[in-house]
């Protein structure tokens, strides 16, 4: 009699769905995790965004000629969002500078009239 030889190599089919269910399983955990990862850094990037846009602002308002400088509420543009700018009177020789995006802010005190101050060391 011819005798038959098993060939076990390899996987059945039961085992191979079985593996697959595993890993579907595992992904349908980690699908969650994975989209608020996403969600948190669009959102941190696009805070970086507003902040450098702030920046800008306070750095454009800051380089004006003195003769240029406003008091008052302007808005402009700096990277595509809308930047409300407000520069008013601090002190003596001194200007408050308040530049705002939705719920961010950042605020700088710049001296005014630098140059007639006299500096020593």
């Amino acid at each position: 009699m011819l005798e038959l030889e098993k060939n076990n190599k390899g996987f059945t089919l039961i085992e191979t769905i079985v593996t697959l269910g595993f890993f579907a399983l595992i992904a349908a955990m980690l699908l969650p995790s994975i989209n608020n990862l996403m969600t948190a850094s669009k959102k941190e990037k696009e805070t970086s965004k507003i902040i450098y846009a702030l920046e800008s602002a306070i750095e454009n308002e800051k380089s004006k000629d003195t003769n240029d400088k406003e008091y008052g509420h302007s808005i402009k543009n700096y990277n595509g969002y809308e930047i409300d700018i407000i520069r008013s009177y601090y002190g003596e020789n001194l200007d408050k500078i308040e530049v705002k995006y939705k719920d961010y802010k950042l605020d700088l005190i710049e001296v005014v009239n630098e140059e007639k101050w006299l500096y020593s060391n």
